[in-house]
């Protein structure tokens, strides 16, 4: 943290830096004078949180109540994570079909374990359901910036 703080000089007296994590070892790696534990969203705030990503008109089940159920599954999954539902919700948003998504709900990928799993089920779940090219433009990405990154740590 001290190399990202000190090449901020024009800060204004008494800026903060929030960071994000679910990993608690980072809090005493960047120094961290206090930590605030967030709880995830309720069942409900998750799934309609899911439902405006799935359904960008109507940015609820009111025209696919077919749907919903099997939604509501999925969102369990989900274990109230932001990230996860919103992931989910626009990578389904263009399968408005019950196939589908017991298709997402079925899928091995929850089964993993959490110990040799550092990414969400639900976003190894978009990923390989992106087009070839936009997964290619994802990795391009992430390489450049972990380079970028290395870089001006250094």
């Amino acid at each position: 943290m001290e190399p990202f703080i000190q090449a901020n000089e024009n800060w204004s007296k008494g800026s903060r830096v929030i960071v994000t994590t679910r990993d608690q070892r980072v809090v005493p790696a960047v120094r961290a004078s206090s930590a605030y534990p967030l709880e995830g969203l309720s069942n409900d705030d998750c799934l309609s949180l899911f439902a405006q990503h799935a359904f960008i008109h109507t940015r609820n089940f009111d025209n696919h109540p077919h749907l919903r159920a099997v939604g509501e599954r999925i969102v369990k999954k989900c274990r109230g994570l932001p990230l996860a539902a919103k992931a989910l919700g626009g990578m389904l948003r263009t399968q408005l079909n019950r196939n589908a998504w017991e298709e997402i709900l079925a899928s091995k990928i929850w089964e993993l374990p959490k110990e040799n799993n550092s990414i969400l089920p639900a976003l190894k779940l978009s990923y390989h359901h992106l087009p070839s090219h936009l997964s290619a433009a994802l990795l391009t990405a992430l390489y450049f910036q972990r380079t970028t990154n290395s870089m001006w740590m250094n």
